[in-house]
């Protein structure tokens, strides 16, 4: 698989006008939803879900916002930049995020955690 595979010009945005950091994972999950023909609402709860457990942020002005399905055969990124900096991400400092989040179909692993869809 090549990153044209998983990351398409649709999920690239930049300077997104948001102000929080659930609105960008809202912003992020519709995005991801169009490709994945999936409901957004659901990515948006996987992914908040995953947030909840611990900040996908690793400062510089980066996170790593992301969730897996299992119910696509295929896997999704999506590259965005705020305009602005976003407010409860304590690792960002700087005045942009930078987001890939991934959804992916896992085959054939043993685990003991629940799917997200």
């Amino acid at each position: 698989m090549e990153l044209k595979d998983v990351l398409k010009l649709d999920c690239t945005k930049s300077a997104v006008l948001c102000s929080s950091k659930k609105r960008a994972l809202e912003l992020i999950s519709e995005l991801a939803a169009e490709q994945l023909d999936q409901n957004p609402q659901k990515l948006f709860e996987c992914m908040l879900s995953r947030e909840k457990m611990g900040s996908t942020g690793i400062g510089s002005g980066i996170a790593i916002p992301h969730g897996r399905i299992f119910n696509s055969d295929q896997a999704v990124g999506v590259l965005s930049n705020a305009q602005s900096r976003l407010s409860l991400m304590p690792l960002i400092t700087s005045p942009s995020i930078c987001s890939l989040p991934f959804w992916c179909r896992t085959i054939n692993v043993k685990n003991t955690s629940k799917p997200c869809l």
